[in-house]
């Protein structure tokens, strides 16, 4: 259980752990605007932060979540400037740390890589924090997956899937993981285990090494199309974008609100929101598509687009 308390206090007395957030990568770009909006119209959001013990035994507050915002006050100045905060207090470090998992995991800028670390060093209990108390025992930070599935409002099977991604993924991979942004589908596959145990390292970077190719071919035949459809068409090309994107946009119009595009549909499934999908279409020229499995709906809703896009091209 923790305890609340609003106030306000100066920026510059709050310390930033570097290694407690969840979130490793921030944009700059994306800071300024925050920065620049935050200036417009004031902090809406209030900080949230802990009372901790200064090496003089005076109060500092330590960050719990907001330094997004922290980042973009002081592009602003306001270091000297008193900014309205929510003071917690926490039983234990455990639940400082679930805190900040709570806040950042809603925010699908935080990369799942970066998840799958912080769940991973918590189930295990890798994290250990200096005491508190001068000549106490470190604090071993560590945590049972049903704690994190309830804090972060994951299904402990995605959970699951991501640390097992961590545990298994040799470092290559784990780098091509955050420099690709691979999809979460291909990640888990790339992490599997077979009788036993994760699939080489050697097996890990041809597998790699093929899904990059053909990623690669597919968007120069993208780029190929695209360079096409505006020299039939004109700068602009046809009306809508491409025949691909036309039918892309027209089935998803009528996926009962499930989700956006395709990589909105493929999270959902993997974070366990969606059990399956199973949409009406019109124009597209398919009734109707089932599945319960993420593998099998792409595959249909490949099959789907290809038809059509075939059908408009040929016209």
């Amino acid at each position: 259980m923790s305890h609340e308390h609003p106030r306000t206090v100066l920026l510059s007395s709050i310390k930033v752990d570097p290694d407690f957030n969840v979130r490793t990568q921030y944009d700059p770009k994306g800071i300024q605007e925050l920065a620049d909006a935050i200036k417009a119209e004031g902090l809406q959001t209030p900080l949230t932060i802990e009372r901790v013990s200064g090496n003089n035994g005076d109060t500092v507050y330590r960050l719990i979540s907001g330094n997004r915002r922290r980042m973009a006050m002081m592009l602003n100045r306001w270091g000297n400037k008193e900014i309205p905060v929510v003071v917690r207090e926490f039983e234990s470090r455990g639940k400082a740390y679930l805190s900040n998992l709570a806040e950042n995991t809603a925010r699908e800028d935080v990369h799942p890589y970066d998840q799958a670390k912080r769940f991973f060093e918590l189930e295990t209990g890798a994290i250990s924090v200096p005491s508190e108390t001068e000549g106490g025992e470190p604090e071993v930070v560590k945590l049972a997956r049903k704690e994190i599935a309830l804090a972060t409002s994951l299904s402990q099977a995605h959970i699951g899937n991501l640390i097992r991604s961590f545990k298994n993924l040799s470092e290559d991979s784990k780098k091509a993981w955050r420099k690709h942004d691979l999809p979460l589908s291909f990640v888990f596959e790339l992490a599997r285990t077979v009788d036993g145990a994760p699939v080489s390292d050697e097996e890990q970077e041809e597998t790699l090494a093929e899904y990059l190719a053909a990623k690669e071919a597919e968007n120069a035949t993208g780029r190929r199309r695209k360079n096409k459809n505006k020299n039939k068409d004109g700068e602009g090309g046809e009306e809508g974008g491409s025949p691909k994107r036309k039918v892309v946009k027209d089935l998803f119009n009528v996926l009962c609100g499930q989700a956006d595009d395709v990589k909105g549909l493929e999270k959902a499934f993997l974070m366990g929101k969606i059990q399956g999908i199973r949409f009406m279409t019109g124009d597209v020229g398919v009734r109707s598509i089932a599945s319960t499995s993420w593998a099998n709906a792409s595959d249909a809703i490949e099959k789907v687009v290809a038809k059509q896009v075939a059908k408009i091209e040929e016209e």
